[in-house]
Protein backbone atom coordinates (compact mmCIF):
# COMPACT_ATOMS: atom_id res chain seq x y z
CA UNK A 1 0.00 0.00 0.00
CA UNK A 2 1.34 3.40 -0.92
CA UNK A 3 1.09 6.02 1.77
CA UNK A 4 2.62 9.39 2.62
CA UNK A 5 2.84 11.93 5.42
CA UNK A 6 4.43 15.28 6.23
CA UNK A 7 5.66 16.46 9.62
CA UNK A 8 7.09 19.87 10.34
CA UNK A 9 8.40 22.12 13.02
CA UNK A 10 6.92 25.43 11.96
CA UNK A 11 7.89 28.99 12.65
CA UNK A 12 5.07 30.31 14.82
CA UNK A 13 4.27 33.55 12.98
CA UNK A 14 4.58 32.43 9.38
CA UNK A 15 4.08 28.66 9.73
CA UNK A 16 6.98 28.08 7.33
CA UNK A 17 8.96 24.95 8.07
CA UNK A 18 12.00 25.34 10.29
CA UNK A 19 12.38 21.60 9.60
CA UNK A 20 9.89 19.71 7.45
CA UNK A 21 10.00 16.07 6.39
CA UNK A 22 7.87 14.31 3.79
CA UNK A 23 7.80 10.52 3.75
CA UNK A 24 6.33 8.45 0.91
CA UNK A 25 6.26 4.72 1.54
CA UNK A 26 5.20 1.55 -0.20
CA UNK A 27 4.36 -0.97 2.53
CA UNK A 28 3.47 -4.63 1.99
CA UNK A 29 2.91 -7.11 4.79
CA UNK A 30 4.22 -4.68 7.39
CA UNK A 31 7.54 -4.29 5.54
CA UNK A 32 8.67 -1.05 3.89
CA UNK A 33 9.27 -2.00 0.25
CA UNK A 34 10.35 1.43 -0.97
CA UNK A 35 10.65 4.85 0.61
CA UNK A 36 11.29 8.45 -0.35
CA UNK A 37 12.22 11.03 2.31
CA UNK A 38 12.30 14.75 1.52
CA UNK A 39 13.66 17.48 3.80
CA UNK A 40 12.62 21.13 3.71
CA UNK A 41 13.37 24.21 5.78
CA UNK A 42 16.64 23.04 7.25
CA UNK A 43 18.81 23.98 4.25
CA UNK A 44 18.63 26.50 1.42
CA UNK A 45 16.76 24.02 -0.78
CA UNK A 46 14.66 20.88 -0.47
CA UNK A 47 16.62 17.65 -0.61
CA UNK A 48 16.19 13.91 -0.38
CA UNK A 49 17.72 11.89 2.44
CA UNK A 50 19.02 8.97 0.35
CA UNK A 51 20.91 7.23 3.14
CA UNK A 52 17.78 7.16 5.30
CA UNK A 53 15.77 5.83 2.36
CA UNK A 54 18.30 3.04 1.89
CA UNK A 55 18.35 2.24 5.61
CA UNK A 56 14.54 2.00 5.81
CA UNK A 57 13.97 -0.12 2.70
CA UNK A 58 13.19 -3.70 3.68
CA UNK A 59 12.62 -2.85 7.35
CA UNK A 60 9.57 -3.65 9.43
CA UNK A 61 7.63 -0.80 10.98
CA UNK A 62 9.39 -1.27 14.31
CA UNK A 63 12.87 -0.86 12.77
CA UNK A 64 12.72 2.82 11.88
CA UNK A 65 14.39 4.38 14.94
CA UNK A 66 18.04 3.63 13.97
CA UNK A 67 17.55 4.95 10.44
CA UNK A 68 15.84 8.08 11.70
CA UNK A 69 18.61 8.70 14.23
CA UNK A 70 21.17 8.93 11.41
CA UNK A 71 19.09 11.32 9.31
CA UNK A 72 21.09 14.49 9.97
CA UNK A 73 24.36 12.90 8.86
CA UNK A 74 23.78 13.63 5.17
CA UNK A 75 22.80 17.25 5.65
CA UNK A 76 25.38 19.99 5.21
CA UNK A 77 25.07 23.77 5.16
CA UNK A 78 22.17 24.00 7.56
CA UNK A 79 20.26 27.24 7.80
CA UNK A 80 20.74 29.40 10.87
CA UNK A 81 18.59 32.41 11.58
CA UNK A 82 16.65 34.09 14.35
CA UNK A 83 14.12 31.24 14.34
CA UNK A 84 16.55 28.35 14.88
CA UNK A 85 20.27 27.71 14.97
CA UNK A 86 21.94 25.19 12.66
CA UNK A 87 22.56 22.90 15.65
CA UNK A 88 18.90 22.98 16.63
CA UNK A 89 17.80 22.19 13.08
CA UNK A 90 20.31 19.32 12.97
CA UNK A 91 18.89 17.93 16.21
CA UNK A 92 15.30 18.18 14.94
CA UNK A 93 15.85 16.40 11.61
CA UNK A 94 15.84 12.86 13.09
CA UNK A 95 12.82 13.71 15.26
CA UNK A 96 10.75 14.79 12.27
CA UNK A 97 11.97 11.96 10.04
CA UNK A 98 10.69 9.53 12.66
CA UNK A 99 7.39 11.40 13.03
CA UNK A 100 6.75 11.53 9.27
CA UNK A 101 7.57 7.86 8.75
CA UNK A 102 5.47 6.79 11.74
CA UNK A 103 2.56 8.89 10.50
CA UNK A 104 2.81 7.34 7.03
CA UNK A 105 3.03 3.84 8.52
CA UNK A 106 -0.07 4.49 10.62
CA UNK A 107 -1.96 5.26 7.41
CA UNK A 108 -0.92 2.01 5.74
Amino acid sequence: MKTAAYAKLHQRASHYAVVGVAAALDVKGGVIQSVRIGLTGATTHAMRLASVEKALAGKKADGIAPAAASAAGDVADLNADLHASADYRKAMIPVFVKRAVEKALARS
